[in-house]
């Protein structure tokens, strides 16, 4: 049944894209499919209540003003109404557990050695998965001791958890360039360097992001 809805939903779509997109680089199946996945994603987040505070109206808003640029990249800025939900960049990673600095380690080693093992977490749950990885294996990436790891972390969620919070900074930090990479005088080159770091999070982040929708 859902297969059959997919499809009748393509095909449905994909004759308004085709009279409506003058790009012939645009795959109009594939960008009617990728609208469904959007959607149905929106709704999930709405669902679990993970929407971040945003209501309805807000992220319709942010839902049209993404595909109206997709289709139409060439749509001034002028013409996109602001959102009611300011993005705060450069929001800073707080930790909500683990154990306080050690006495005799400076701040520049913990921070070397969290990075280490944060680098690692990220690694190991993109690779295998946050519910097959174990903490052996993010050590073994790391190159570290369990001593180590625990004076930091409570364990393995709490190693997701300071990872997923690292990954809403970045992410909010990307979102608060967005209305400068399509402003830009090189908007194409601008937008397509703007991109290639959101893919480059993702692919860093997947792990992350995964166990975060499985969970919630």
């Amino acid at each position: 049944l859902m297969a059959e809805y997919i499809v009748t939903y393509v095909s449905s779509l994909t004759p308004r894209l085709e009279g409506a997109v003058d790009d012939d680089a645009i795959h109009v199946d594939g960008t009617a499919t990728v609208l469904l996945a959007l959607l149905f994603r929106v709704n999930d987040y709405r669902q679990k209540g993970i929407a971040r505070g945003l209501g309805d109206d807000a992220l319709l808003d942010a839902v049209a003003t993404f595909v109206q640029l997709s289709l139409f990249p060439s749509t001034p800025v002028a013409a996109i109404p602001a959102s009611g939900a300011p993005v705060v960049a450069g929001t800073p990673v707080r930790r909500t557990s683990g154990s306080p600095q050690p006495d005799g380690v400076s701040t520049n080693e913990v921070s070397t050695t969290v990075r280490r093992i944060l680098d690692a977490g990220a690694a190991t749950f993109a690779a295998s998965g946050f519910h097959a990885a174990t903490v052996q294996d993010v050590l073994h990436e790391a190159g570290a001791g369990r001593g180590t790891f625990y004076r930091h972390f409570a364990g393995k969620t709490d190693l997701l958890m300071t990872l997923s919070q690292d990954s809403m900074a970045r992410l909010e930090e990307l979102a608060g360039r967005f209305t400068e990479a399509i402003s830009a005088a090189d908007e194409a080159g601008a937008m397509r360097r703007w991109l290639e770091e959101c893919l480059a999070l993702h692919r860093r982040y997947r792990g992350v992001f995964r166990a975060l929708l499985q969970e919630g």
